[in-house]
């Protein structure tokens, strides 16, 4: 799932001047080119595939989930964080002991409700959720029915792809000291602005590659890196393989292999909710066993209505 920054870099690519017209005799396809495409499609494969679980480990993983969660409507240090261990639960960096979970939701909301600068209509803040996948169905549902009669109604649970599966950065290209660069700017717009520049040029010669590029900017987050997938390939192949191939891979696993976290939406209520799931496990299911059928309800850009409850 691609995250926020990259987001704006997409927006970005509708700005700057398009490449060359498609129009005109299309470049004939090499058997070299060809083999190049080929090669293309079978290393996105590998690049994209993932199987996501939650954090293996909640308090190693946890800052890393949190930088890079996506579609946040305001900075993500404002969205509250809880943490569920296989032990032990904190709430804003804060342990929670059993007794205490609602004492400290009802500080977190507090706080939220402060933020909002009097707005008492304004909801409070999607509460974002790490949980370790040894963490017991049990504490799920006590944060479930906590965060509920609190007052939260959004709940945000963060996935990464379990065991960091990484894949080796390709190269050496004539651009990796550039998008080093670019990768330690602290400006998030300047990053976005000069890797949209930077993808224009190295795509001048390939228009095909272009309207690609263009088209991710008005598609749905999780589908992105799918749509790279379906077609890229393609479109390299119509231009005649017309581009540098170790820029255009350095610059994919870029945007790719940086795209790890995704962060699955429910909806939530101390009252039943119309239409609303109901997920019922024994309380000492682990969460890795049913994880993934969770996150797998989701739809993107429409939080699921849940309820989280014992047999």
């Amino acid at each position: 799932m691609i995250p926020r920054m990259l987001a704006m870099f997409f927006a970005l690519l509708l700005v700057f001047p398009a490449c060359d017209d498609t129009s005109g005799p299309k470049k004939p396809v090499s058997e070299q080119c060809v083999r190049d495409v080929l090669n293309l499609r079978g290393w996105l494969k590998e690049l994209t595939e993932k199987t996501y679980e939650s954090p293996v480990s909640v308090r190693s993983s946890i800052s890393l989930l949190v930088a890079n969660i996506e579609n946040a409507d305001r900075p993500t240090s404002s969205r509250p964080l809880i943490e569920i261990g296989k032990k032990k639960i904190w709430v804003e960096n804060h342990l929670a002991r059993p007794v205490q979970l609602k004492d400290l939701l009802e500080k977190t909301a507090t706080q939220a409700k402060n933020l909002s600068r009097g707005d008492s209509k304004k909801k409070l803040p999607c509460l974002l959720l790490a949980i370790d996948r040894d963490a017991p169905w049990s504490r799920v549902v006590r944060v479930h029915d906590v965060a509920a009669q609190t007052g939260f109604s959004q709940l945000a649970i963060l996935y990464t792809p379990y065991g960091q599966k990484t894949t080796a950065r390709p190269g050496p290209s004539n651009i990796d000291v550039e998008l080093d660069t670019i990768h330690k700017m602290s400006d998030p717009v300047e990053k976005v602005t000069r890797l949209a520049k930077l993808i224009r040029r190295v795509c001048a010669d390939c228009p095909e590659l272009d309207s690609v590029f263009k088209s991710l900017s008005v598609t749905n987050p999780e589908a992105k890196a799918r749509v790279i997938v379906r077609f890229l390939p393609d479109a390299l192949s119509e231009c005649g393989c017309a581009v540098d191939l170790p820029s255009l891979r350095a610059i994919l696993w870029t945007m790719l292999e940086h795209t790890s976290m995704i962060a699955a939406l429910f909806e939530i209520s101390e009252s039943p909710l119309a239409k609303e799931k109901v997920i019922r496990q024994p309380l000492d299911t682990p969460w890795h066993e049913v994880n993934v059928y969770i996150r797998s309800l989701v739809r993107p850009g429409m939080p699921r209505r849940v309820r989280f409850a014992a047999p």
